[in-house]
């Protein structure tokens, strides 16, 4: 019996001395408490621990700082890809529009004309239709009608359908 409480005595001393001397077995045997955020922010499970919910042991609360860690690198990658996108997007859109609006002032400058083009369309359409409508009004063909004397035409040739229709043409 004595043997067996020296045997007993010595298991104990080494599992103490094993125990108390690995960094890693006084790390799971060491009690730590954590606030409910840090599971929040990482996205774990609280244990379910007899004493508290926020109580861990050192061990957990290390690999919830390493879980932290890679959270926030994680959410500041996504920024960063999120920063890249809308600038890119930015870029393209801007790009797009200042193309369009170019394009819109030269053809303006095409049109209505500027300091560097005096020249422009509408002035040329301008004096096209300046220049019609007084040859309209002053030059004339040779049996050219004006438009009160073309009604008057349409109406004595609808008079003489109509007799003729009615049969006082023969």
């Amino acid at each position: 019996m004595k043997k067996l409480g020296t045997y007993l005595f010595l298991l104990i001393c080494i599992l103490s001395l094993a125990v108390f001397s690995c960094r890693s077995m006084m790390d799971e045997v060491t009690p730590a408490i954590v606030e409910d955020q840090v599971f929040e922010y990482t996205n774990n499970d609280a244990p379910h621990n007899f004493f508290s919910r926020n109580l861990v042991s050192l061990a957990q609360a290390k690999a919830l700082e390493d879980g932290i860690i890679i959270e926030h690198r994680n959410e500041q990658t996504d920024h960063l890809r999120a920063l890249e996108d809308d600038k890119y997007c930015y870029d393209v859109a801007l790009g797009f529009v200042q193309t369009s609006i170019k394009s819109s002032e030269q053809f303006q400058q095409t049109v209505v004309g500027s300091e560097s083009n005096p020249l422009s369309l509408l002035g040329l359409i301008g004096m096209v239709g300046a220049g019609g409508f007084i040859g309209k009004q002053y030059f004339r063909r040779p049996g050219d009608y004006t438009p009160e004397e073309h009604e008057v035409e349409v109406q004595k040739a609808k008079e003489a359908v109509k007799k003729e229709i009615n049969g006082g043409g023969k």
